[in-house]
């Protein structure tokens, strides 16, 4: 199966931070295996150069899931998107797993990053409220089953908001994972709205050493409609360095009919130096914040809506610092028959990820 669209306005279109589209793919509902939406993570299998996504399906559609499949350019602005293949997502009993609220653990996937070595992929679980499981991050062979558990801090664990936990991993050029949390945690301050910042914590895990925890501060809610839902939050992350993280917040707003609208902002945050909160039990609107830089405002690069961009991953060939590197997105149809799951492949020049702490704002204030 072949799936493209031109995208010709979109691709046109620059932010003021130079960043352009290069070109995008459009799969409607129901390919592939009949199921493919609610994509939240994307990751490049460098061993069989293909692609891998995982859905949010709690296995309210189909078994939880994540897909293979092959991604490239396909001539002038379109991206080509082939055989879209399902792995069923199974525990280490090799059982797929349930729906929520059946008493055993069902998993609410989120993100998904191959180990370093490629022979893996971890993914993450949002947890099972219902059934009284936290948040988690599991180990997964190429078949799906998990061969391991990634150990969380407990606060990860046992103070996550519901389907506002973990929203975002990726592997640092030194090996760290890092592991970004939606939303604040339960006691460390309220939710993003239309008036205030909210403060989440993103987590360093390095073999050998204990935890490390940082506060970042995700925007105010971008917009808001009365008597309607909207919030913000952290949707993905990606290391550029030891030290930096490339951070996509999504916001979004409900409308009159009850679809969301979505606004996605790409930033550029600097660890390094930071302030390390692992100890400090609660956290408030007031707490010292890693700085970030706007790199792309998505509103502003596309004319039309961005959609719910909640994966990110590096196009392969580029991962210089020295040249232009290429990013993949992808978003979240919800489910939702009407929207499709857009790939949009950006192109990030050098310079916005070059290191200028001038260019840098809320510096541990």
């Amino acid at each position: 199966m072949n799936l493209m669209s031109t995208g010709a306005d979109m691709c046109h279109a620059r932010s003021a931070a130079a960043a352009r589209i290069v070109a995008t793919a459009d799969v409607p509902s129901g390919a592939g295996d009949g199921h493919v939406g609610g994509i939240s993570g994307l990751d490049y299998d460098q061993r069989q150069r293909a692609w891998l996504m995982i859905s949010d399906d709690k296995s309210e559609h189909a078994p939880a899931r994540a897909y293979r499949l092959r991604l490239r350019l396909a001539g002038d602005r379109q991206l080509a998107v082939d055989h879209i293949t399902p792995v069923t997502l199974r525990s280490e009993a090799a059982r797929a797993y349930p729906q929520p609220g059946h008493g055993s653990e069902a998993v609410d996937p989120e993100a998904i990053r191959f180990t370093p070595d490629g022979k893996d992929f971890l993914w993450s679980s949002e947890g099972d409220a219902a059934d009284g499981f936290g948040a988690s991050v599991k180990t997964s062979g190429r078949d799906g089953r998990v061969r391991a558990l990634v150990t969380l801090p407990g606060n990860l664990q046992n103070r996550g908001r519901p389907n506002r936990t973990v929203e975002g991993l990726s592997f640092a050029p030194d090996g760290a994972l890092w592991v970004a949390m939606e939303a604040p945690l339960r006691g460390d301050g309220p939710v993003a709205d239309a008036d205030h910042a909210a403060v989440v914590r993103f987590t360093r895990l390095r073999a050998g050493r204990p935890p490390q925890q940082f506060a970042y501060r995700v925007d105010p809610v971008v917009r808001a409609v009365a008597h309607r839902l909207s919030d913000n939050g952290v949707s993905e992350i990606l290391a550029l360095d030891a030290e930096r993280l490339l951070i996509l917040e999504r916001s979004g707003e409900q409308q009159d009919d009850g679809t969301f609208r979505f606004h996605c902002r790409l930033y550029l945050a600097d660890f390094g130096g930071a302030p390390d909160v692992a100890d400090v039990a609660f956290l408030d609107t007031a707490q010292p914040t890693s700085p970030k830089r706007l790199l792309v405002d998505f509103d502003a690069l596309s004319p039309e809506a961005s959609g719910n961009l909640e994966g990110m991953a590096w196009w392969p060939g580029t991962t210089s610092s020295r040249h232009n590197r290429k990013l993949v997105l992808v978003t979240d149809n919800n489910f939702d028959d009407r929207v499709v799951t857009r790939f949009v492949l950006i192109d990030l020049p050098a310079h916005l990820l070059a290191r200028d702490p001038r260019r840098l704002v809320d510096r541990f204030r």
